[in-house]
């Protein structure tokens, strides 16, 4: 027996350790097997890059081997022929794969716009009888649609050369059956020295489009304008005769912007999607809609180069798919009259200002 005062250590009972349970073993059991296969699928990722790689570059190794051989057999000049064959190998294996993504994304945007695809910058306007009304309504709308308009067009043409001529044009049909064609343009205009002036040329381009469209696509046309009082502001309802008592409406708003101090001009139209005073017939007419985008701008490839005037146009035009039997056997002629369309009013504008340029 230990006596009082002295130190006495006593030793407790060895604690049996507690069991874990076994939802808690699973767990842990189960976060391991995560880990696990998330290590798996990052491996797997990186030999799927590697196989890539091999596939690109695949053909440089052959060559490089065939190179090698003929280094030992052949002059200097089988070295270089050589040596040339594999950069060529190199360059168009990266040439291929760059055209497989591309048409790969091309393919989606394809996809896209048939689905979804809808006029860039329309607006759905909606005009009473009233006609102070109206003209409010489209007064409203004015300065919002030119800046949406510009923005739009200076991100569609972010990064490109604007004093050399590009083009694109997309045509298709939506699974409703309607018809869309989007085009986007860059016309440089060597010799015009005013932003102004090309300006002029278009909206006198759009003013006399049913002339146009009655001399260069043969159709007869009637254009009804409104009697708006602002002279940036117009609307024009125009209907085409196709024949066989088949006719087009067009029923389009445009604002035209200038600025002096920037010299830039723009005109911008776009589609009325109800009219009291003129609505639509889709039982005995084919409808058109038409989003019109031009911008003027001048512009310098370079800081020392002198300013060149250019003309950007983005233009998207809808043809609905007829709603009678009669009508869809020109629903094909009306949707071929399109680029022909496009591309006059754009022939037209240069004939206008060359007509006005002074003759060197």
């Amino acid at each position: 027996m230990a006596e009082l005062g002295s130190a006495a250590y006593i030793t407790p009972p060895a604690v049996p350790a507690a069991r874990k349970r076994t939802y808690l073993v699973r767990k842990e059991e189960r976060d391991e097997l995560l880990k696990e296969v998330a290590q798996l699928e990052e491996r797997l990722a990186m030999l799927k890059q590697v196989t890539v790689a091999q596939q690109l570059y695949g053909q440089h190794d052959r060559a490089e081997n065939e190179c090698e051989m003929e280094q030992a057999r052949d002059s200097s000049s089988s070295k270089f022929l050589a040596k040339s064959a594999l950069t060529n190998a190199l360059l168009q294996a990266s040439v291929d794969q760059r055209h497989v993504i591309q048409a790969n994304l091309l393919a989606q945007v394809s996809s896209s716009y048939e689905s979804h695809y809808t006029m860039a910058l329309h607006t759905p306007i909606r005009l009473g009888h009233d006609p102070s009304e109206r003209r409010a309504v489209l007064m409203a709308i004015k300065d919002q649609k030119v800046q949406r308009a510009l923005s739009l067009v200076d991100e569609r043409s972010r990064s490109m050369d604007l004093t050399r001529r590009y083009a694109s044009r997309d045509e298709f049909y939506t699974v409703f059956g309607d018809y869309y064609v989007s085009v986007f343009d860059v016309t440089p205009l060597p010799g015009v020295d005013s932003v102004f002036q090309v300006l002029q040329a278009i909206q006198f381009t759009l003013d006399n489009l049913e002339f146009i469209i009655s001399e260069r696509l043969g159709l007869a046309t009637l254009r009804v304008n409104d009697d708006s009082e602002h002279p940036n502001i117009a609307q024009t309802r125009m209907v085409s005769s196709f024949g066989m008592g088949v006719e087009q409406e067009i029923n389009v708003v445009s604002f035209v912007h200038y600025d002096a101090e920037q010299e830039v001009g723009a005109l911008v139209g776009d589609s009325i999607e109800h009219d009291e005073l003129y609505p639509y017939q889709p039982s005995c007419r084919i409808r058109r809609d038409l989003s019109p985008t031009i911008v003027v701008r001048k512009v310098a490839s370079s800081p020392d180069s002198e300013p060149v005037v250019v003309m950007q146009r983005l233009i998207c035009t809808k043809v609905y798919q007829p709603a009678t039997h009669e009508l869809l056997e020109a629903f094909e002629p009306v949707c071929r009259s399109t680029s022909v369309m496009i591309d006059t009013m754009l022939a037209n504008t240069k004939e206008l200002l060359r007509s006005v340029q002074p003759a060197s």
